[in-house]
């Protein structure tokens, strides 16, 4: 039998890590659903955000973004750590993540009751904030 050439390793290696990647957003998805916030219904393997009936389809920088930002929970994330996480050059990241978080920002605000907002501390970084309703307990 014939021994495999380096590409058909390579691919084999590549298809393992690809399946790798599916498993960890689906945990990430069970987690995020799972967590202490359930009004906050993204789904990054679906790159949507909401509810059955009131819900946002994402772009795939929109869903990097918005799933980086949920992870800090509420702590300010560097323009940086953004940069990296949408795959940015940093030379350019302050004015594209800028321009990231701003569409994101219409999608959200494109929704009835999206729960959330997107804050910015100018020169530091962005993070999400909980949007409270009058039917909300203190």
């Amino acid at each position: 039998m014939p021994e495999p050439d380096d590409a058909q390793i390579l691919n084999q290696k590549l298809d393992g890590i690809l399946l790798r990647i599916e498993e960890l957003s689906r945990k990430l998805d069970e987690h995020l659903r799972r967590g202490d916030d359930p009004w906050l219904p993204f789904s990054a393997v679906q790159r949507r955000f909401g509810t059955d009936d009131d819900y946002t389809d994402l772009s795939p920088l929109d869903a990097k973004l918005l799933e980086r930002l949920m992870m800090a929970r509420g702590r300010l994330v560097p323009t940086d750590e953004l940069c990296h996480a949408l795959g940015l050059a940093p030379s350019t990241q302050q004015r594209h993540v800028k321009m990231y978080v701003s569409r994101l920002r219409g999608k959200l605000r494109s929704m009835k009751n999206p729960g959330i907002e997107i804050q910015n501390n100018r020169g530091l970084g962005y993070r999400i904030s909980v949007l409270r309703t009058e039917g909300d307990n203190e």
